[in-house]
């Protein structure tokens, strides 16, 4: 149940995102973050996603898939790496020393993934990375780089954001970073169970029954 509670505050720091203004400068990439405190006084770092997913969705299909490989991750999607590394110094300075959750809904969810990687390489981990709805950020090497720390990642009903990129061997294969919690149910169409509101009515869904077993 505890970890329901915090996510609960996570999949609320993300829905704020999108109706309330970045805290933090928003660079080029247009990547758009706010830092505030849960309630036990831990930062959150929640990341916003595409404003629409019909467009998102639209952009996977109709445009060639980037890869960049970093020194410790390895083969990465270069979009979502680069705006992670854009933001990577900003993120720093506004959680200094204190702890931290990173967390991200739909491409915001990639970056919570990337910006959790990159502090890690700092000496920074955060306590937990939780992603709502969030596409696939590397390949095996970044799988492993992550796996001693904690990430959770969700997916309601068939979104299909988290299948994408698709793992296409031998050009590519993407990978979950963790194995999805899997929480709602299928709806006839797909690009509904991506909304970020749909996530946090599940959520609380999953809460009620945890605490009700």
């Amino acid at each position: 149940m505890q970890q329901f509670s915090i996510d609960l505050e996570l999949v609320q720091a993300c829905s704020d995102t999108y109706v309330l203004p970045p805290t933090l400068p928003v660079p080029a990439t247009g990547t758009n973050a706010r830092v505030t405190k849960a309630t036990d006084g831990t930062l959150i770092v929640a990341f916003r996603g595409s404003v629409t997913v019909e467009d998102w969705v639209r952009d996977f299909v109709c445009f060639p898939i980037i890869t960049r490989e970093h020194p410790q991750f390895g083969f990465c999607h270069a979009g979502f790496l680069d705006g992670a590394q854009n933001v990577i110094d900003a993120i720093a300075d506004a959680i200094g020393n204190a702890p931290w959750y990173a967390t991200g809904h739909s491409l915001g969810g990639a970056l919570a993934l990337g910006v959790a990687a990159l502090m890690v390489t700092r000496g920074r981990a955060p306590l937990r990375t939780t992603t709502f709805g969030a596409p696939r950020f590397g390949m095996a090497q970044f799988v492993k780089f992550m796996a001693p720390y904690v990430v959770d990642q969700y997916r309601r009903g068939n979104d299909i954001v988290p299948e994408v990129p698709r793992d296409v061997p031998p050009l590519f294969a993407f990978l979950d970073t963790r194995p999805l919690i899997q929480i709602g149910v299928a709806q006839p169409d797909f690009l509904k169970c991506h909304s970020i509101a749909g996530y946090a009515e599940d959520l609380a869904v999953n809460l009620k029954e945890e605490a009700m077993a």
